[in-house]
């Protein structure tokens, strides 16, 4: 599968990107029936995100997010899944700057580790 770019920022020295990327299948073992349901019918999405940090064109830090579920919409009230899904389901897209957070994290551990500080 192609993964997607979300999003990207760059300074004259750093790159950071965040990609995504839909699992071939959504896995009964890990998801329950409402998640599986609600992707199945195209009210939310499964995706694996992955941030990476590039210094200079050289990946120095990566983070992933496996299994990050969505809402493609917000259902309407009278639904019948309105409950299971507002409890299963992110509506808030801010887990892109957790995963951005955690490879600048790994970044910063990595270079660190280079210059010996």
């Amino acid at each position: 599968m192609q993964s997607e770019t979300l999003w990207r920022f760059k300074t004259k020295d750093f790159e950071i990107v965040c990609e995504a990327l839909g699992p071939p299948f959504v896995d009964p073992l890990v998801h329950d029936q409402v998640v599986i349901a609600a992707v199945e019918r195209g009210e939310a999405i499964l995706r694996h995100l992955t941030a990476r940090v590039y210094h200079r064109g050289v990946e120095v830090g990566v983070a992933r997010l496996l299994d990050s579920i969505h809402g493609c919409e917000p259902l309407p009230e009278d639904s019948e899944w309105r409950h299971l899904f507002d409890s299963i389901i992110v509506t808030d897209h801010s887990y892109r700057r957790i995963v951005a957070g955690w490879a600048i994290i790994d970044a910063r551990k990595n270079l660190g580790e280079l210059l010996g500080v």
